[in-house]
């Protein structure tokens, strides 16, 4: 079709952006940056304590039903490249004083972020799944590979549904006592 002006006209397009987004990444930065500034922990115990840190931030945030799915379609998004990547060596077992840890910390992520419109975290919840899980080391993988290892981590260690090597996170986000964290106990000492 051929359209024809009779005369000048202009039009405009305004977007505006949701004060979400204005404040997702410095969000994110003050709470995973400040459960990781310096606390002197080993690999396997910073590994340990992302496994229940993530799936917790989820469930607090979003609530158990969205946070299955959201962590099940985050560990399906790099499938076809996760099959060339070599699976994960382990999905260590924190001990309660990591758990502890990771729940005090997922707690005050799930406040900081509980103004989000439920529609959008969601959509949030990815990106910040993405800062998280690059704290698991991958050295030697690189680029795609580098994230469907992360996927992988966060499908081997982090779903609520699976029993991963006798470590069932349903259950640890269930259990009143793990669940009594003193916000001024001092759990952060580093690995001996």
């Amino acid at each position: 079709h051929k359209v024809i002006a009779e005369r000048v006209a202009a039009a405009a397009s305004f977007t505006a952006l949701p004060p979400e987004f204005q404040s997702f990444e410095g969000l994110v930065r003050e709470q995973v940056g400040a459960m990781f500034v310096d606390r002197g922990w080993s690999q396997v115990r910073a590994i340990g304590i992302i496994r229940v840190y993530l799936p917790a931030v989820a469930k607090f945030w979003l609530g158990e039903d969205i946070a299955q799915s959201v962590l099940s379609n985050y560990a399906d998004s790099y499938d076809r490249v996760a099959k060339e990547v070599p699976p994960l060596a382990k999905c260590p077992v924190p001990p309660d004083r990591d758990i502890r840890i990771a729940l005090r910390y997922a707690n005050a992520t799930a406040n900081a972020f509980s103004w989000f419109r439920a529609d959008l975290a969601v959509l949030f919840f990815g990106p910040f799944a993405d800062t998280v899980v690059q704290r698991v080391p991958h050295p030697a993988l690189k680029g795609a590979q580098r994230w469907a290892a992360a996927a992988a981590f966060v499908r081997e260690c982090c779903l609520f549904n699976s029993a991963n090597r006798g470590f069932l996170l349903r259950a640890v986000l269930e259990r009143p006592a793990v669940l009594d964290f003193d916000d001024d106990e001092d759990e952060d000492e580093e690995d001996e």
